[in-house]
C-alpha cells in the first residue's frame, strides 16, 4: 500500500501488510455486531419497541392535548384543521413566495457588455474540451468559469455560454468587469488564473490529435498534417472574425465545423449522447440557491405558525406539494451530475449536502403522519443544507476520481453516516419543539425511536469505513480528525440509549436538551474538520 509520500512529493513510500488471522477475527466482529443491532429491533424488551409502544398508545392522547392547548381565536385546534378565521396565513405564504421568486428572477437593468447572441454561444458549448482531467461539454467549462468569477451562472442577464463567449471574443470589453473576490487569498488566485487562461485561450483544448487535447495557442507535433495543423491553430481565429463581422451564422457554421472534427477525430473519447444531454441538464438546473432560499422561508413561517397555535393542517398539502417539487429537482439534479461524472456523486461536501437535502425531505414524508411537524423539519433541514452547499466552492467542478475512491464500500460508508446525521438533526429540531410546546413526553418518545436507527447507522457507517480503509491502506484506524469526532459522536449519542443504568436521560425534558447539545458534535465533525481541524477528510 501508499502510506505516505516523499517530502518532495516526488516519490511514494510503501507498506506491506499480510493479517490473515487478524482481519478474519476483525470482519467476524463486525457481522457479529451487525446482526446483534438487527435483532435488537426485533427484541420487544428494547427500549426501542418501549418507546414505540407509547407512541401508539399516548398519540391520541397527545393529539388531544395539543388540542386543547393550542385552541386559535376560533376555537379550532390546528390538529382539526378546520377554521373559519379570514386565511390572511396562507395570503402571507403565497406574499412571501412569491417575493422570493420575484426577487431571484429580476436582475437590475445594468447593460452587459459586448457577447454573441444566444444562438452563437450555444453552438461554442456543445463543442467538447478536455477540462479537469475529462472530456466534457464545453458548456460545462462556460458553468464552472462564471461561477468561479462571478458567483452565480448569470451575469446581468447573460448565461453562462454566453459569458464564455464574451472572454473569448470581447476581451477588452470584459477585462472592466468587476471580479467577485473572497476573503481566500488563495481562491482569489485561482480566479484571475482562470481569468488569465481564458484570454489567451490555453484553456480551450477543444482540438484531439492522435490522442491528446490542443488548445489554439498549442504547438502540435511536426508530423500532423499540415491541413489538420493549420485547423487547430485558424479555425477559433476564423470564428473571432466572424464575431467581429457580426456574421453570426458564419460563425454558427465554423463551431459546427469545430463539432465535426471532434466526433470525426475522438469518437471513441467523447461522451455519449445521452450523457451529453444529462450533463447539459446539470448544467441548466442552476435552482438550488433559490429553492434552498423558498424552502427555509416556508419552514420558518410554517413554524411560527405551529407555535401560534393557528390552524396548521390546512398547510399540509402546501408544505407537501412544495417537498415533492424538492424531491424531484434534487433526484433529477444528483441523477444528472451522477451520470455525467460517472461515479456516485459524494466525493464533497456540496454533493454530501445535496444527499443529506434529499434524505431530509424523504424522512420528512414518511414521518409527517405521526408527527405532522416533521414536514417543517424536512423543508428546514433541506434548506440548510441546501444553503450551505452552496458555500465553499459553490458547487465544485465534476472531476476524475482516484481509483481508491472508486469503492462501492465508500458509497455506503457515506450513504449510512449521512442519513444518521440527518436523523441526528430532526432529534434537535424535536427537541426544540418539545421545549417550546412543553410536550415534553411524547416529543421525546418520538426522538428516542429515532436514536437507535441513527446511532446504530452511524455505528455501521464507520466499521464499514473501517473495512474500506483496511482494503485500500492496509489499516482500519488512523486517528484522523474525522474520525475520531465520529467516535466521539457515537460516544456521546450512545448515553441517550442506557437510560437503564442513567437516570437523567429517563427524565423526558432532559432527553430533549441532550439531543439538542448532542447534535453539537455533529456539527464539529463535519463543519468543524472540514473548515477548522483539516485533515485527510477535509473537504469544503
Amino acid at each position: 500500500y501508499q502510506s505516505d509520500r516523499d517530502s518532495d512529493g516526488h516519490g511514494s513510500i510503501l507498506s506491506v501488510s499480510h493479517d490473515p488471522v487478524g482481519i478474519a477475527i476483525t470482519y467476524s466482529a463486525y457481522f457479529l455486531l451487525l446482526c446483534a443491532m438487527s435483532a435488537f429491533f426485533f427484541d420487544r424488551n428494547s427500549g426501542f419497541r418501549a418507546a414505540l409502544k407509547r407512541l401508539k398508545l399516548t398519540n391520541h392522547h397527545s393529539n388531544d392535548s395539543l388540542r386543547s392547548r393550542n385552541k386559535n381565536v376560533c376555537g379550532v385546534s390546528p390538529i382539526d384543521g378546520v377554521s373559519n378565521c379570514p386565511s390572511a396565513t396562507c395570503r402571507t405564504f403565497g406574499i412571501m413566495l412569491l417575493l422570493c421568486l420575484s426577487l431571484s428572477a429580476c436582475s437590475p437593468d445594468i447593460k452587459a457588455p459586448r457577447t454573441v447572441p444566444k444562438e452563437v454561444a450555444a453552438s461554442l458549448g456543445n463543442l467538447y474540451v478536455n477540462y479537469n482531467e475529462r472530456i466534457c461539454p464545453l458548456g460545462t467549462l462556460a458553468s464552472d468559469f462564471s461561477r468561479k468569477v462571478y458567483g452565480t451562472q448569470r451575469y446581468k442577464g447573460l448565461n453562462a455560454n454566453q459569458i464564455l463567449a464574451g472572454w473569448i471574443f470581447y476581451y477588452d470589453d470584459w477585462a472592466d468587469e468587476p471580479i467577485k473576490l473572497s476573503l481566500k487569498a488563495s481562491a482569489n488566485e485561482q480566479k484571475y488564473a482562470a481569468v488569465t487562461m481564458m484570454s489567451t485561450g490555453g484553456i480551450l483544448r477543444i482540438f484531439p490529435v492522435d490522442g491528446h487535447w490542443y488548445s489554439p495557442i498549442d504547438k502540435v507535433p511536426n508530423d500532423v498534417p499540415e491541413a489538420q495543423s493549420m485547423f487547430v491553430s485558424k479555425s477559433l481565429a476564423l470564428v473571432s472574425e466572424a464575431v467581429a463581422q457580426e456574421n453570426w451564422q458564419e460563425a454558427i457554421k465554423i463551431l459546427n465545423k469545430i463539432r465535426e472534427y471532434q466526433l470525426k477525430t475522438a469518437s471513441n473519447e467523447i461522451p455519449s449522447t445521452f450523457k451529453t444531454k444529462a450533463e447539459n441538464c446539470y448544467n441548466a438546473l442552476n435552482l438550488t440557491k433559490l429553492l434552498a432560499i423558498i424552502c427555509a422561508t416556508l419552514a420558518i413561517l410554517a413554524f411560527a405558525v405551529y407555535l401560534s397555535g393557528k390552524s396548521f393542517k390546512r398547510f399540509r398539502p402546501i408544505l407537501i406539494a412544495f417537498v415533492l417539487i424538492l424531491l424531484a429537482y434534487l433526484t433529477v439534479h444528483i441523477g444528472c451530475r451522477w451520470i455525467a461524472s460517472g461515479h456516485v456523486p459524494l466525493s464533497n461536501g456540496f454533493e454530501l449536502m445535496q444527499l443529506l437535502a434529499l434524505c431530509s425531505l424523504a424522512a420528512s414524508l414518511v414521518l409527517e403522519r405521526r408527527l405532522p411537524i416533521a414536514l417543517i423539519m424536512g423543508l428546514l433541514a433541506a434548506g440548510m443544507t441546501m444553503m450551505v452547499s452552496m458555500m465553499g466552492e459553490s458547487n465544485p467542478a465534476i472531476g476524475q476520481l482516484v481509483p481508491v475512491l472508486h469503492s462501492p464500500l465508500l458509497s455506503a460508508h457515506v450513504m449510512l453516516i449521512m442519513i444518521s446525521y440527518m436523523l441526528f438533526l430532526f432529534m434537535a429540531m424535536i427537541g426544540v419543539t418539545g421545549l417550546l410546546t412543553k410536550d415534553y413526553d411524547y416529543m421525546a418518545d418520538l426522538s428516542r425511536v429515532m436514536l437507535y436507527p441513527a446511532l446504530f447507522l452511524l455505528t455501521c457507517g464507520i466499521f464499514v469505513g473501517a473495512i474500506w480503509a483496511n482494503q485500500s491502506w492496509g489499516r482500519y484506524w488512523g486517528w484522523d480528525p474525522k474520525e475520531v469526532w465520529a467516535l466521539i459522536t457515537m460516544t456521546v449519542y450512545s448515553f441517550g440509549i442506557h437510560t437503564g443504568s442513567l437516570k437523567w436521560f429517563r427524565n423526558s425534558r432532559n432527553f430533549h436538551i441532550f439531543c439538542i447539545l448532542a447534535f453539537l458534535c455533529v456539527i464539529v465533525t463535519y463543519f468543524g474538520v472540514n473548515f477548522l481541524l483539516g485533515g485527510r477528510h477535509s473537504y469544503v
